[in-house]
């Protein structure tokens, strides 16, 4: 019984016949067509379950039908996988990449959420910060003023006491000196010896004059007491 004799059909050359234990030689892959007696066209070597029958015809001529068919179903994979499973692979690869970029987005937009709420907490706490000192000032404030009040007011209160008191010794001695100022006009206007009439009626007049002068300095010291008493000190 003879051994099997198979041809190979590699970079779009048929090449052979080569025995079985040849062909285990060429260390041929799962994808590398084979004929060999028996089959009616070229298969790749996979899908061969046994070589059973003996190979003693010649192959059928490779004609381009049969290349257009290795080439279509080359073509109906890519780099070594289905379209189907490429495509799908890809497709997860995309979908995959698109996640981990909304992923990256969304952790990047908490960051930045995180950020201007701590910014927005700082600001809220230098903000009542502010105003705090602000109301501690304002208090300070008014205590001053109120201290410089008082303070302006007793200095005023006493100066016009002051004044009150310089007047009212004025207005005593003014009223003092009227007092005396009218004795004066009473003895020229009483007293006749040794003058002439004209010499009394001299006299008289500077009397006069005397009184007026000193009741006009009583009206004003009177009137300057009225002002400082309308002051409310």
């Amino acid at each position: 019984m003879m051994d099997k004799i198979y041809f190979l059909f590699v970079n779009d050359q048929q090449i052979g016949p080569f025995s079985l234990d040849e062909l285990k030689a060429k260390h041929i892959n799962p994808e590398t067509y084979v004929w060999y007696e028996g089959l009616d066209d070229w298969t790749q070597v996979r899908n061969i379950e046994g070589l059973k029958s003996l190979f003693s015809s010649i192959p059928p001529q490779f004609n381009k039908n049969t290349k257009e068919n290795i080439s279509q179903k080359s073509h109906d994979k890519i780099l070594g996988m289905k379209k189907l499973r490429f495509y799908a692979l890809v497709f997860s690869i995309c979908l995959l990449s698109i996640l981990l970029y909304f992923r990256s987005t969304y952790i990047r937009q908490q960051d930045l959420i995180h950020s201007k709420s701590r910014q927005i907490e700082q600001m809220t706490t230098q903000n009542h910060n502010q105003q705090k000192m602000i109301e501690e000032l304002q208090v300070e404030l008014t205590e001053n003023i109120e201290n410089n009040r008082r303070l302006f007011d007793s200095e005023v209160r006493d100066n016009i006491e002051n004044k009150r008191q310089t007047l009212l010794i004025q207005l005593n001695e003014a009223k003092a000196n009227l007092r005396k100022a009218e004795a004066e006009l009473s003895d020229a206007e009483s007293f006749q010896l040794l003058r002439m009439s004209w010499e009394r009626e001299e006299d008289i007049r500077v009397a006069m004059d005397n009184v007026d002068k000193w009741r006009l300095e009583i009206i004003r010291l009177e009137q300057s007491m009225k002002s400082l008493t309308k002051t409310g000190y």
